[in-house]
């Protein structure tokens, strides 16, 4: 919604929870029902004042719309995620789309934002001097009256049409440390390996939208080694509330590639060191690189151990391009 009122291609989308009129008759029927329930529960006798209130209520159904949601796959995603290459920059523009959603949600009409929170407290604030000054000219029943009324009347107003935005803080997460480690590789890779980035995307209401990143270095010579390249992930862990990016690289080979089998590797840390887990499915043998975790901790990778893991896995991965007949140099 802009910033006072609705422009006339927002109120187009706008889904109302009851059937009725237009926005103006809509409007019209709850300004009717606003004032004819004030007047009574202001004015009228108890037993006549309190189907005033009821009136009160009604008038916010007319004007009650459903939530809005700019999520892009919808509350319910319908189908599983399909990787796929894309292009540099996607960081950027899911950061971009993050943003549009914040300035989307920052309206002064709803609860769940900062702005709209501090207009509903001052229009109390302001109304609630009101109706104190009009509590000493009148009388302390009116006061009281007006208590009841105002809150009825004007605080189902910021809960109509909750907004939700898309808030891919995980995604984000990766592809933070994806970008650490696409420098790292870049830097040591030599030019034997392409970095491709990945997302997977899953099909939602409003079409497809990211839900992971990975990125792939493939070797950038084809030949029939049955190489593949090193796949660098990342999991999430989160701790107190805050996700922290777990990275690791799979060096890749289709049946056939030899492996290499380090006894140990250099890098990491003395209570957490790198470590390498082979292992074989569908076809497909690797060798995943890592940062050794435990109880104690580990489940996180910082900035150097990120370059430090793409830089062994880059290493092995050359080395046992090389031992299986490849155009790397070992």
């Amino acid at each position: 919604m802009s910033a006072l009122w609705p422009t006339p291609a927002e109120i187009s989308t706008l889904r109302f929870a009851f059937p009725g009129p237009g926005f103006g008759g809509r409007l019209f029927l709850a300004a009717a029902a606003f004032a004819l329930g004030l007047t009574l529960w202001c004015l009228a006798p108890l037993l006549i004042a309190i189907p005033g209130l009821l009136l009160v209520l009604l008038g916010h159904l007319p004007l009650w719309v459903r939530r809005q949601t700019i999520a892009p796959g919808g509350a319910t995603p319908q189908h599983e995620e399909v990787w796929v290459p894309v292009e540099d920059g996607w960081l950027d523009r899911v950061e971009a789309l993050e943003q549009r959603g914040r300035r989307w949600d920052a309206t002064p009409w709803e609860f769940t934002n900062a702005i709209g929170c501090l207009t509903l407290f001052g229009i109390l604030g302001v109304v609630g001097v009101v109706v104190a000054l009009a509590g000493l000219l009148f009388g302390l029943g009116l006061l009281l009256r007006l208590a009841v009324a105002v809150p009825l009347l004007v605080v189902p107003l910021w809960f109509n049409g909750i907004r939700t935005i898309w808030h891919p803080s995980e995604l984000r997460t990766k592809g933070i440390a994806l970008a650490m480690a696409r420098q790292a590789a870049e830097a040591a890779g030599g030019g034997d390996f392409e970095p491709v980035p990945l997302l997977a995307l899953r099909e939602g209401k409003r079409g497809r939208y990211p839900v992971d990143a990975r990125l792939m270095l493939r070797p950038a010579r084809e030949d029939d080694s049955g190489f593949l390249g090193v796949q660098v992930q990342v999991s999430i862990n989160n701790v107190q509330g805050t996700d922290y990016p777990y990275l690791y690289a799979v060096i890749l080979g289709r049946e056939g590639f030899v492996l290499p089998r380090p006894e140990s590797l250099a890098g990491g840390t003395r209570k957490h060191p790198f470590i390498a887990e082979p292992g074989e499915s569908g076809g497909v043998r690797y060798l995943v690189v890592r940062q050794h975790a435990d109880d104690k901790g580990g489940w996180r990778t910082e900035p150097l151990q990120i370059a430090g893991i793409v830089e062994v896995a880059l290493r092995l991965g050359r080395d046992a391009w090389a031992a299986s007949g490849g155009r790397a140099e070992a």
